[in-house]
């Protein structure tokens, strides 16, 4: 679990308690105003139950009182709760109009449910806001409602085996897919890596988007970056820093630290950056780093094997070819296959 978002979502909860709490006190004003009666009836409950908690204690007493005082009081107070609802209702207000205000009821806006336990147990609406935080902070929201695992449709590809490959694009689609699949399953208890490599159009990203989705509903902290998008941050981090605005400068640390502290990196597209010393520096640091922590990585790329050996260090792919399962994709342009409506 992310502690930076849960710091963030505990302190929305703060903002929602703030103002519940200034909605409720508005109520009780307006009421009061118009009923006077219900303030003091208010004040007497109170008064009441702090009565019962020292009647039932004992406290300034010889004992505990557990009989006729302590019921007494008790009933003293359903009279009064009577009374305020039949003034609430004869004032055309709902009977807990001035009750607490929550958000959610099950953890009363705190994130976390009451129970017998040492160990909190986190509240279900805690959970979700979490989620829908990890969401946002994966930049695939939108695209995630059509790139799923319930959504892949294998009959895109060819089922007729390629003579270089020794395999149909269908069949090697099927053991890519298992292989995505087993690494959702497995995340968190053993540590993967994957590389999908292959042409244009074969349905690379949309298999980033698959495991994607899985892990984010799962509560897990995904970042999908582009390449030419991480890049272009760096380098004008490092070098146009006195031309960036102050909003895009205080941004930059927050993005350089999430590629090393969310659960699963994807970068897509690798390859179509422009590549220099300082792109390819970086990238052996943000990958390396990630291997020292045991945090998986998946990067997808339009690049040969070899392509990758020529234009990046060999320390780089080194790492990559030490670290990652390869996936090559095979096949025909799944677009141009959509576009038709025709299957191999």
């Amino acid at each position: 679990m992310d502690d930076h978002a849960v710091r963030e979502v505990l302190a929305e909860y703060g903002r929602v308690q703030d103002e519940n709490r200034r909605v409720r006190q508005n109520r009780r004003e307006a009421v009061y105003e118009r009923i006077p009666e219900l303030r003091l009836i208010t004040d007497e409950l109170a008064a009441l139950g702090i009565s019962v908690s020292r009647t039932a204690f004992g406290f300034g007493a010889s004992a505990p009182d557990t009989g006729n005082g302590v019921e007494k009081l008790r009933e003293g107070a359903r009279s009064l709760r009577e009374r305020k609802s039949k003034l609430l209702a004869d004032g055309g207000y709902p009977a807990d109009y001035l009750d607490e205000i929550y958000n959610c009821a099950n953890c009363r806006d705190t994130g976390y449910e009451d129970n017998d336990s040492q160990e909190a147990k986190m509240c279900f609406c805690m959970k979700q806001r979490l989620i829908d935080r990890y969401y946002d902070n994966s930049n695939l929201r939108g695209v995630l409602e059509k790139e799923n695992f319930g959504a892949f449709d294998a009959r895109y590809y060819g089922a007729d085996v390629l003579p270089d490959e020794g395999i149909s694009p269908r069949t090697k689609i099927g053991m890519i897919l298992q292989t995505c699949r087993e690494f959702v399953s497995g995340f968190g208890t053993g540590f993967d890596n994957l590389f999908f490599y292959g042409s244009p159009g074969l349905g690379k990203t949309f298999m980033c988007n698959c495991i994607a989705k899985e892990l984010l509903d799962a509560g897990r902290t995904v970042l999908y970056v582009t390449a030419p998008k991480i890049f272009k941050i760096i380098e004008e981090f490092r070098f146009n820093r006195d031309e960036m605005s102050a909003a895009a400068l205080a941004s930059v640390p927050g993005v350089l630290s999430r590629l090393t502290e969310c659960e699963l990196l994807i970068i897509d597209d690798l390859g179509t950056e422009f590549p220099t010393v300082l792109t390819s520096s970086e990238l052996f640091a943000t990958v390396n780093e990630r291997l020292l922590l045991s945090k998986p990585t998946i990067i997808s790329t339009n690049l040969t094997l070899s392509d990758i050996e020529g234009q990046y260090s060999e320390r780089f792919t080194s790492r990559l070819f030490g670290n990652f399962k390869m996936l090559k994709f095979i096949g025909g342009d799944i677009r141009q296959i959509k576009k038709y409506k025709t299957y191999a």
